[in-house]
């Protein structure tokens, strides 16, 4: 769904623990660290999602429901699923590409299936829903988002249950941040700390 220009764009990315000359540079300069990471877009067919603003609309009736975002797509997609209904018909077919009908509508659902489709949590290959796309599918709106983020954290050992060390262990907490340790809690602070920072990270 790109436009051509970015099929092949240079994506420097950045983080706090990376030098200065990495965080100011450009993914366009030509002398940028050989230690940078840098990424290109993967170009995938995907599946051939048809969202209509009708649909979309009819669908947020039935769902008693008045905005469009991950919950709602991942309950569209469970009743389509069961019922075989038109949001499934011919999703499979590589030969095209998703498609929408211009409505405002209609790109919100299809960004959303897209995303939901490349974190996994939709099938590429046939459609289906997934084990964990069921659990979030009944989650509250409010918190289905902190719970996916917390999902992916977790899939790439980024989460774990101890706050105060840093998920990396090559890459520390800047001191200028004052993150706090074990040594540095009373022990009647520490369970109250740990939620917060656990909870911090996903929301």
């Amino acid at each position: 769904h790109l436009h051509k220009s970015f099929h092949n764009k240079k994506i420097l990315c950045k983080a706090f623990w990376e030098s200065s000359q990495i965080r100011q540079a450009l993914g366009t300069d030509t002398n940028i660290p050989t230690d940078a990471r840098i990424i290109s877009p993967s170009i995938e067919t995907g599946l051939r999602w048809q969202i209509r603003g009708q649909a979309v609309k009819r669908e947020m009736e039935r769902q008693g429901v008045t905005k469009v975002d991950f919950r709602f797509c991942l309950n569209w997609h469970a009743h389509e699923f069961e019922t075989d209904g038109p949001l499934m018909h011919g999703i499979t077919d590589s030969s095209a590409f998703p498609t929408f009908n211009g409505d405002l509508w209609s790109l919100n659902a299809l960004v959303h299936f897209i995303v939901l489709e490349k974190l996994d949590l939709i099938s590429s290959e046939d459609g289906g829903a997934t084990v964990l796309s069921d659990v979030l599918k009944d989650t509250p709106s409010i918190l289905t988002e902190p719970c996916l983020t917390a999902l992916e954290l977790m899939k790439f050992g980024q989460l774990t249950g101890e706050p105060f060390e840093a998920a990396d262990e090559t890459k520390p907490f800047p001191q200028e941040i004052k993150y706090p340790s074990n040594a540095t809690l009373q022990p009647q602070d520490r369970d109250k700390v740990c939620g917060m920072l656990l909870l911090c990270r996903v929301m």
